[in-house]
């Protein structure tokens, strides 16, 4: 996901990769970041996730400042149930005042 760095005029990127994993029936997320900034922002990284087999879904989210170009936010313990689960991950990112940006993707992932 890319998008820019939550600070006027918008024009600095940053993006994230997201990294799963999975096991007995549940998946753990992994965010890294490169903020592509030294100043500190607030970042929330959310999924909303379904099993296209069993019809089960559910959410996650966590947050933190992030800096820089290495930064990894988890979200562990997602209790899917093995099968096909779609994944729509979406970023929010605030500056100060009102400044806001954001990236999302979706992806189909299989959990074991």
């Amino acid at each position: 996901m890319s998008y820019p760095v939550p600070v006027e005029p918008f024009q600095t990127p940053a993006s994230s990769e997201v990294f799963a994993i999975s096991a007995n029936g549940s998946i753990d997320l992994k965010l890294h970041t490169n903020a592509g900034t030294d100043f500190a922002y607030d970042q929330k990284f959310s999924v909303n996730w379904a099993n296209l087999d069993t019809g089960r879904s559910g959410v996650g989210d966590t947050s933190a400042q992030v800096k820089g170009p290495d930064n990894t936010l988890t979200i562990t313990g997602l209790e899917t149930k093995p099968g096909r689960i779609l994944l729509n991950l979406n970023v929010f990112n605030h500056g100060e005042g009102q400044n806001y940006t954001n990236g999302e993707c979706s992806a189909e992932y299989q959990v074991s």
